[in-house]
């Protein structure tokens, strides 16, 4: 396993987005929709393996002392390898 995480929305596939959220059976929109949310989010991360996406969240937040996590999705074959606690 070669992890990479970034945290940006950079060279992001949302293409990807939108399958792996259907994969885990989460709800999903165009990945134009995907692109603009995780855009204007606080903070968000992407997993890669290898180069495939395999997971990703987001927050949003006031910047003070509020804040929400969203779209925490891991691929299920990469699931139980701490990935989503990252």
């Amino acid at each position: 396993m070669s992890i990479e995480i970034q945290y940006d929305t950079q060279n992001i596939d949302w293409e990807q987005v939108v399958e792996l959220l259907c994969e885990v059976e989460m709800g999903y929109h165009t990945p134009e929709v995907h692109q603009r949310a995780f855009e204007k989010s606080h903070t968000v991360v992407f997993v890669k393996d290898g180069g495939r996406l395999v997971g990703f969240g987001r927050a949003i937040s006031d910047g003070e002392y509020q804040a929400a996590i969203y779209d925490v999705a891991v691929s299920p074959d990469c699931q139980g390898r701490g990935i989503g606690k990252m």
